[in-house]
């Protein structure tokens, strides 16, 4: 039998700084490290990875971020997560659910399809995350919307659990 997970009141500091460490990184990946589109198509062409400074970083980024979502995973598992406000409709608080568990699943498929077509060059897995990015976006789009739905529609204060 395995013990009850913990219901905490708010996130612990790790829990946060890891958060915002992602969206961080993230950011970072969309704005100032999204040239790999060049190197790729050049590796497709020559069969020859080039290693400038912007693929090292979105390299490293993306690895980074992977590690980052694991240790998430664990925290998640091992210290618990605030419970929904009772305020919140039962519809979306599985909704709510279901995109956490999305970003999740993008967290870990981006890096690694990322990693498949640059490491292993398989165009389909360069595909795949270039679509996994329009909708990790569409997802952190709708999350920062919920957010803000919880906080002036809802009125639960729930952005205090992650700052």
């Amino acid at each position: 039998m395995s013990a009850a997970r913990p219901t905490p009141d708010s996130f612990s500091t790790t829990q946060k700084a890891l958060h915002w460490a992602v969206v961080v990184l993230i950011a970072l990946q969309y704005t100032l490290l999204e040239g790999m589109g060049r190197p790729y198509d050049q590796l497709v062409e020559t069969g020859i990875a080039r290693y400038p400074l912007t693929v090292i970083l979105h390299i490293g980024v993306g690895a980074t971020v992977l590690l980052l979502a694991i240790w998430r995973l664990v925290l998640r598992a091992r210290h618990g997560v605030p419970a929904e406000p009772e305020a919140e409709p039962e519809l979306f608080r599985k909704l709510g659910r279901l995109a956490h568990g999305a970003i999740y699943v993008l967290l870990f498929a981006f890096p690694i399809s990322g990693a498949v077509a640059w490491f292993g060059g398989v165009g389909a897995a360069a595909e795949a995350h270039e679509i996994i990015k329009a909708l990790l976006m569409a997802l952190v789009v709708l999350h920062v919307g919920a957010v803000l739905v919880h906080q002036f529609v809802w009125k639960t204060n729930i952005a205090r659990r992650m700052t």
